[in-house]
C-alpha cells in the first residue's frame, strides 16, 4: 500500500496518529494530532518525535526508541502513560499505544495518542502502583537479560530515569573496608560532574562517583538499615549541604541486600524536601530487595558460565593432551624407523670413509657429504625424541669453525642453488667473504648448520630469476662480548615492513603450498640457544639480509673417564634385528672391527641359534634391536638371562626408551641407533667386562 494512500485512512481517526520513520522524524500528524498539540501538519513533519514531549525526557526516549526499533520482531501494540507538551509549553499526560508496520517498504512507526481524562486522587495512585509494579517486573526481567552487575543496575537506572521517579538515583557498591561506595550506574550526571544528558542511565566513572558514608552520617545502613534525609539544606553536614547545592533537598538511602551481607546501596534524591512518602519509601525498598534479587541471578549466571568456560578449557586441554599423547607415540615410531633408515646410510659412509686410500677425491667428497647430512638428520630426529619427552633436547657442543661450517652448507645446497637454477634457465652466483681470522668456539655443530642450510635455500627461494647470494662471517663485540656473525644475503625480491615484522612467526610463510613457515623460527630458536640473535634486513625489489649472530664461547673440557686400551680379542657377536640391512650393515662393521658375526633376523631365530651352538662355537655377545614383531628385545633378553645367565646383551635401539626400566638391569648396555664404528668398539668392550652394573653405566649414545 503507498504511503500517501496509508495517510488518507489515518486522517479521519478520531485519535491522534503520528507516522515516524525508524530514526523519529515525524512523516504524518492527522488533524487531531494537530489540535491535540497545537500545532500545524505542516510544521511538525520533518521534526523529530521528542519535539512533542519535555525535554527532559528526550534522551531517555531515544534510548527506548533505538531499543524498539532495533527488533525486528512483530510485537503488539506497547501502550502505556507518558508526558506530552503542546506548543504553549503547557505538559498533560495521555495514552501512547506505539505499533510498526511496513508501508511501501520502509519501516514506519505509528503512534495513536489520547489525552487520559481527569482522574481522582485514588486513581492516579492506583496507577502509580502499577507502574511501579511494572516497573519492578523489569528489573527482574533485566536480572534474566543482562550478564553482569554494572549492565543491570544501568537497566535500572534508565527505569527510575524513565518513570521520573527521583531527581537522581544511583547504585553503588561498598568498598571491601565499607568506607566508601563506588557508583555503578546512575540516572542523570549531576552539575560540576563529567558532561552527560539527564535522566538516562549513565555509566560509574569509579574515580569519580564515589560517596564516602561516614561523611553522609548513613553508617547505620551497613547494618541493613535505611536511612532518610528529609531536609538536606537544613543538616549541619557539610556534604548534605553540598548534596542540597546540586538541587537535591531529600534522599533515601537504602541497603539492596539483607543486613548481615549488605554490599550494594540504592540511593534516590528529590528537589523537594520531605517528597519520600511511605508509599515511596516502601516502593524502593522493594526496588532495592528486587535489584539484590536480580543480582543474584546475574551472579548466579556469571558462575555458572565461569564453570562452564573452565570445563569447556579443561575439555580443550584433556583433548589437547590426547592429541599430544598420540602425536607423541607417532613421533617416536617415525624417530624410530628414520634411525632404522638411516643407519645404512650413515653406517656404509663411515666406513667406506675408514679407508680413504681406496677412494678417489670425487668419490671421498660425496661420501663425506653424505655421512654429514645423516648425522644432522640424527640430530634432528634427537631434538624430534627429546621434544615429544616433554623438552628441548641439551645439544652437544664441541669445538666449530664457523667458515668451514659455511663451505659445507654451500656444498650441501649446491643441488638447488646450481643444478636446480640451470635446470629453469638461471644463474646464481655466490659469493663467500670469510673472516679467516675467525676463532673456534663451543657450539651445537648440526644446529648451525641446519640454520644456515635454512638461509641459503630461503635466499635460493628469493631468487625466482636468478642474482647473487653472499654469504660473509666476521667478528663484532656485543656488550664487551665478542661474537661470530654469519651474514646470509640475496639480491632477490625482498620483503616489506609488515612482512619483515611477522617472518619469524610459526607457519607464516609467503611460499604459499611450497612453504611451512618454520624455516626461520627454528634458525632463531638456535640463535636464542646459543645466546645469540637473529638480525633481519630486507626491502621490496631490494634484497634481504639476515645476520646470525654467536657468542665466541669455550667450555671447559670435560676430564675423560679412563679407558682401557682396545681390545684386540675377536669377539663372536649374536645379532638380533628385524631390518635386513640393518643386519648386514652390523655384519660389516663388525668384521671391520675383527670380530665374528652371526645375524638372527627375529628374537625366536636367535633363540633357535642360541640353543643349536656348540660347546666350542658360543656367543661372546649379543646385539639385540628393541623393536621386533612377536617378541621384542626386553623379552628376548629374559630369556638368554633365565637360560645363558653369564651371556651379556646390548640393546640396539632408536626408540625413546631407557635401557631398563626394572630396578636390575637386563642389558650390558645399550648402543643408539645409528651406531658409529667407534660407539659400537665401546659397547662390545664394556659388555664383556665381568660386572654388568659397570658395563651399563660405562655404554651410552654415541
Amino acid at each position: 500500500m503507498p504511503l500517501s494512500t496509508f495517510e488518507q485512512l489515518l486522517a479521519g481517526v478520531l485519535h491522534a496518529v503520528i507516522l515516524t520513520d525508524d530514526s523519529g522524524v515525524i512523516r504524518f500528524v492527522n488533524a487531531e494530532a494537530e489540535r491535540l498539540f497545537g500545532w500545524l501538519r505542516e510544521e511538525l513533519v520533518g521534526q523529530r518525535l521528542e519535539t512533542l514531549m519535555p525535554e527532559r525526557f528526550h534522551d531517555a526516549h531515544q534510548r527506548h526508541r533505538a531499543g524498539y526499533a532495533a527488533d525486528p520482531q512483530s510485537r503488539p501494540m506497547d501502550k502505556r502513560i507518558v508526558v506530552g507538551v503542546r506548543r504553549d509549553g503547557s505538559e498533560f499526560p495521555l495514552e501512547l499505544a506505539v505499533g510498526r508496520a511496513q508501508v511501501d517498504g520502509e519501516v514506519i512507526i505509528i503512534g495513536i495518542a489520547h489525552p487520559v481524562a481527569a482522574e481522582t486522587s485514588r486513581e492516579r495512585e492506583a496507577w502509580d502502583q502499577v507502574k511501579r509494579l511494572q516497573l519492578v517486573n523489569r528489573v527482574n526481567q533485566a536480572g534474566v537479560r543482562c550478564e553482569d552487575l554494572p549492565s543491570l543496575a544501568e537497566a535500572v537506572m534508565f527505569e527510575l530515569g524513565a518513570n521520573e521517579l527521583a531527581y537522581y538515583a544511583s547504585l553503588a557498591i561498598v568498598s571491601a573496608d565499607r568506607s566508601v561506595a563506588h557508583v555503578l550506574a546512575r540516572t542523570r550526571t549531576l552539575p560540576g560532574e563529567q558532561s552527560g544528558a539527564p535522566m538516562q542511565a549513565v555509566p560509574g566513572r569509579l574515580k569519580r562517583d564515589v560517596y564516602t558514608i561516614e561523611a553522609l552520617g548513613a553508617e547505620a545502613v551497613l547494618l541493613g538499615e535505611e536511612v532518610a534525609y528529609t531536609d538536606l539544606a537544613a543538616s549541619e553536614r557539610p556534604a548534605h549541604l553540598a548534596i542540597a547545592r546540586l538541587g537535591m533537598r531529600s534522599a533515601l538511602l537504602i541497603p539492596c541486600e539483607p543486613a548481615d551481607r549488605v554490599r550494594t546501596l540504592l540511593l534516590v534524591a528529590r528537589r523537594e524536601p520531605g517528597a519520600f512518602s511511605s508509599v515511596d519509601r516502601e516502593f524502593f525498598r522493594a526496588l532495592a530487595h528486587q535489584f539484590w534479587v536480580a543480582s543474584d541471578h546475574v551472579r548466579l549466571a556469571e558462575a555458572q558460565r565461569r564453570v562452564e568456560e573452565v570445563v569447556a578449557q579443561q575439555w580443550q586441554v584433556n583433548a589437547h593432551q590426547e592429541r599430544l599423547a598420540v602425536l607423541g607415540a607417532m613421533a617416536a615410531g617415525v624417530v624410530h624407523d628414520i634411525h632404522n633408515a638411516i643407519t645404512p646410510v650413515l653406517c656404509l659412509a663411515e666406513l667406506e670413509l675408514s679407508t680413504p686410500e681406496a677412494l678417489d677425491a670425487n668419490m671421498r667428497d660425496v661420501l663425506q657429504q653424505i655421512h654429514l647430512s645423516a648425522r644432522d638428520v640424527v640430530q634432528v630426529a634427537t631434538r624430534m625424541r627429546a621434544l615429544v619427552k616433554g623438552g628441548e633436547a641439551p645439544a652437544r657442543r664441541v669445538p666449530v669453525e664457523l667458515n668451514a661450517i659455511v663451505r659445507q652448507v654451500v656444498q650441501m645446497s649446491r643441488v638447488r642453488w646450481r643444478d636446480a637454477a640451470q635446470a629453469k634457465g638461471i644463474a646464481i652466483r655466490i659469493k663467500e667473504d670469510l673472516d679467516s681470522d675467525l676463532p673456534h668456539f663451543s657450539a651445537a655443530e648440526s644446529e648451525v648448520r641446519e640454520a644456515l642450510l635454512n638461509l641459503v635455500l630461503n635466499a635460493v627461494d628469493a631468487m625466482p630469476y636468478g642474482g647473487d647470494l653472499a654469504l660473509r662471517t666476521r667478528l663484532t663485540t656485543r656488550n664487551g662480548a665478542l661474537h661470530a656473525v654469519v651474514e646470509v644475503s640475496d639480491t632477490g625480491v625482498g620483503m616489506d615492513a609488515a612482512t619483515v615484522a611477522r617472518c619469524l612467526e610459526p607457519y607464516f610463510t609467503t611460499k604459499g603450498d611450497g612453504g611451512t613457515g618454520l624455516g626461520l623460527v627454528s634458525v632463531q630458536m638456535a640463535a636464542e640457544q646459543h645466546g645469540g640473535r637473529l638480525d633481519i634486513r630486507s626491502a621490496l625489489g631490494a634484497g634481504t639480509t639476515v645476520a646470525l649472530e654467536l657468542p665466541v664461547v669455550h667450555d671447559q673440557p670435560q676430564e675423560a673417564a679412563p679407558q682401557s686400551a682396545p681390545s684386540t680379542r675377536c669377539l663372536r657377536v649374536l645379532v638380533v634385528d628385524d631390518e635386513p640391512l640393518v643386519l648386514r650393515v652390523m655384519g660389516r662393521m663388525l668384521a671391520h672391527l675383527g670380530h665374528e658375526a652371526v645375524v638372527a633376523e627375529s628374537a625366536e631365530r636367535a633363540l633357535q641359534t642360541l640353543r643349536e651352538m656348540p660347546a666350542d662355537r658360543q656367543f661372546d655377545v649379543v646385539l639385540t634391536d628393541l623393536g621386533m614383531p612377536h617378541m621384542n628385545g626386553r623379552d628376548l633378553a629374559r630369556h638368554i638371562r633365565k637360560a645363558w645367565p653369564n651371556l651379556p646383551v646390548v640393546l640396539m635401539t632408536g626408540w625413546v626408551e631407557r635401557a631398563d626400566a626394572e630396578g636390575e638391569p637386563l642389558f650390558a648396555g645399550r648402543l643408539a641407533k645409528p651406531p658409529s664404528v667407534e660407539s659400537l668398539r665401546h659397547a662390545l668392550e664394556n659388555a664383556t667386562r665381568h660386572d654388568p652394573h659397570v658395563a651399563l653405566a660405562a655404554v651410552g649414545s654415541p
